[in-house]
């Protein structure tokens, strides 16, 4: 096998993110190139994802031998009549699922049953719990179904009643745990331990019972399952059920070299789960976390100032000045070979061409644009050079229109950055085309506004306020007839606070849980704005939340709980809307109650 693809749903999320990096360590010691379709989940209801996701349309005709299928987060909100019909229109070659079994494709995924009794197991014996609650999973889910198995045969095995109150439904993220928490305290149930199905429920019920209920905190015994990067780093840290992606990506890998060669693979391979003990059950830790690879790419930021033109050749000399100062081995632009068309057209053009290449710090000498087969992803040429290498794949869209591909080489870089730098290359690359067809003064607003004179924040790197107002203009022209969302996040008390350092570490939270397409800009000396185009009103809430938490795990590490206090309030810009910026900020301050209140009753 020379080459695979990796399907999967973001690179940076807390369980995506150490698979990843295991099947890109696997894939180059087995010497194969990898290629990292990198989509959003599917039938996501987020328009920004929805585009984003155009990405697996390129699976069909790819040149990969084999791919690997992050099953247990890509199809959170499909059906499985959905994920059938997905699977049976992209995939013509080998597959294999990662972390759930899907039908019509071997898998590879940890013993669940196994792994959540081993968690049971170890609270009974080791610390006496005989009245252990369950938060589960979607009951849909095949993998909540087996980890809610381990929790009732670990009770029976040891002679403890089950007990259908002792259940509290989940639904794996992180806001139904905190829901999950706050019914087990309105029930006033007694209990000296609770189970949660994965993680990041535990870690959201965590966060709220240390603020409700900090006494009782101290005592309870928490266990998670999925072993992710939040909980080896929240207070306490989390114990957990560790499944060892390193030995899921190579049985995976042995799995599509026999599919390969022709012959019959298990429907499920199984591996073995591992407890991974820390002092969420007031244990000492033990060594089962996931190795991760250094922080390899400076700051976006560098990328960000350093490209500001839309025309082409100088674009292209700005844009290679730029990736110099990172570890991205190489950086490949290609266009349709045709013209860019609606994102809601579902046909692929069969050809590309090869506008811009980078390879280990130099351009690469393309006299005219090189054509060749979209199934391909790249010419042979580039990838031909004696030494395996990985790839980011995404499509280049802006608006409404699909004009092309980007591929990263990521060989030897941080993959978080790139959600930022290609953004920003698709909306100069679209730029520079326009620029070519269309007189200066007809370019579109949100181009112009968005990318040309922005002024920046010297210590955060975010919008000046300004600037930041400019660029909701252009958004609000580029989005019309559609709403737009001003969060606004405000510091009070921050007395002895290391106050430049907060606010650093702050503008970096945000860059994280905001979208490529939103704006981020610092207002006054203590306040951020982050504007959200076409974000749906029932998810504010949530993305206050997401926020909140973090903000709130950033204050335990600072231990800043009693020092600093921050509030994180919106507005809603309805179409047309001519108010000013600080009119706007104002109706935010009036909406910081409503939004507590909204949080609370959404749980």
């Amino acid at each position: 096998m020379q080459s695979a693809g990796l399907v999967i749903n973001e690179l940076v999320g807390n369980f995506q993110r150490p698979l990843y990096l295991s099947v890109k360590k696997e894939a180059l010691q087995r010497r194969v190139n990898l290629f990292v379709f990198d989509g959003r989940v599917l039938n996501s209801p987020y328009y920004f994802e929805q585009k984003t996701n155009h990405v697996y349309r390129l699976l069909k005709n790819a040149r990969c031998e084999a791919y690997l299928m992050s099953s247990g987060t890509l199809f959170y909100y499909s059906s499985a009549k959905e994920i059938e019909s997905f699977l049976s229109q992209n995939l013509r070659v080998p597959a294999v699922a990662l972390g759930e079994s899907q039908s019509g494709i071997p898998s590879v995924m940890g013993d669940n049953v196994s792994g959540q009794k081993q968690a049971i197991v170890h609270l009974i014996k080791q610390h006496k719990c005989k009245r252990i609650l369950y938060v589960t999973g979607p009951m849909e889910s095949l993998e909540a179904r087996q980890r809610l198995l381990g929790y009732q045969e670990a009770l029976f095995e040891h002679h403890i009643k089950f007990e259908r109150e002792h259940i509290f439904n989940g639904n794996f993220r992180p806001e139904s745990g905190v829901r999950a928490m706050k019914e087990i305290l309105a029930t006033n149930i007694k209990f000296d331990a609770i189970a949660f199905a994965n993680d990041d429920m535990a870690l959201g019920a965590m966060e709220y019972l240390g603020n409700e209920r900090a006494s009782l905190f101290k005592k309870v015994k928490i266990t998670g399952f999925d072993n992710t990067l939040g909980g080896q780093f929240c207070e306490p840290t989390l114990t957990s059920v560790n499944i060892p992606l390193a030995k899921m990506a190579s049985a995976a890998f042995e799995n599509l070299e026999v599919q390969i060669k022709g012959k019959p693979v298990p429907e499920n391979t199984i591996i073995p789960a591992e407890l991974a003990l820390r002092r969420s059950c007031s244990c000492p830790e033990n060594s089962h976390g996931h190795n991760l690879e250094p922080d390899l790419m400076v700051n976006t930021q560098r990328i960000l100032e350093g490209v500001q033109t839309f025309k082409q050749e100088m674009f292209f000399s700005q844009l290679t000045d730029s990736l110099q100062k990172t570890n991205l081995c190489g950086v490949y632009l290609s266009l349709f070979a045709s013209e860019p068309f609606s994102i809601h057209d579902a046909r692929t053009p069969k050809q590309l061409e090869m506008i811009y290449g980078y390879e280990h710090g130099e351009l690469v000498d393309l006299k005219e644009p090189l054509r060749y087969e979209t199934e391909k992803l790249l010419p042979d040429r580039f990838l031909d050079q004696g030494t395996p290498r990985v790839f980011v794949v995404k499509s280049l869209f802006f608006d409404e229109d699909r004009f092309g591909v980007a591929l990263y080489d990521i060989t030897q870089a941080d993959e978080r950055e790139i959600d930022t730098i290609h953004h920003h290359i698709a909306v100069c690359l679209r730029g520079t085309l326009m620029m070519q067809t269309e007189p200066p003064e007809s370019i579109s607003q949100s181009l112009q506004q968005k990318f040309q004179g922005v002024e920046r924040d010297s210590l955060t790197g975010l919008l000046t306020q300004r600037s930041f107002g400019q660029a909701i203009q252009a958004q609000q022209h580029s989005n019309v007839g559609l709403h737009g969302v001003l969060f606004q996040l405000t510091l009070h008390d921050l007395g002895t606070a290391d106050r430049q350092s907060l606010l650093v570490e702050l503008a970096e939270l945000l860059k994280q849980n905001f979208r490529g397409d939103d704006v981020l800009g610092r207002y006054g000396t203590s306040s951020f704005l982050m504007y959200a185009p076409e974000l749906e009103g029932r998810q504010i809430p949530l993305v206050i939340k997401r926020v909140e938490n973090e903000i709130n795990k950033l204050w335990a590490r600072r231990r800043l709980n009693q020092e600093v206090n921050f509030h994180l309030g919106y507005a809603i810009i309805p179409p047309g809307d001519l108010r000013t910026l600080e009119e706007i900020v104002q109706d935010t301050d009036t909406s910081f109650l409503k939004t507590l209140q909204s949080i609370g009753a959404t749980g």
